[in-house]
């Protein structure tokens, strides 16, 4: 398995996922761009970054999580959400 075979090809970022970027912290986010906008392999990415490798798949990981993190929460707040009825408004 090559290095572009190994990023976790199941993930992708949606559109609906830059609603998240404001709440994700700036060393995870830079390289979940890296990955997923630019289509960079980890090996560039450490060398762009001049981090090691193991960071940058590391960073990568922890971001995809908090992406599923941030998805899963907004999920659970949409099913539990009722649209008001005449009977609640009273």
């Amino acid at each position: 398995m090559n290095d572009r075979q190994s990023q976790h090809p199941s993930f992708t970022l949606a559109e609906s996922d830059e609603a998240y970027f404001g709440r994700i912290p700036a060393p995870f986010l830079k390289l979940l761009k890296l990955i997923h906008y630019e289509k960079m392999n980890y090996s560039e990415i450490a060398k762009q970054t001049e981090l090691p490798a193991g960071t940058v798949k590391s960073r990568i990981f922890r971001g995809r999580e908090m992406i599923r993190q941030l998805r899963a929460e907004d999920a659970a707040r949409n099913e539990t959400w009722q649209e008001p009825t005449m009977e609640m408004a009273l």
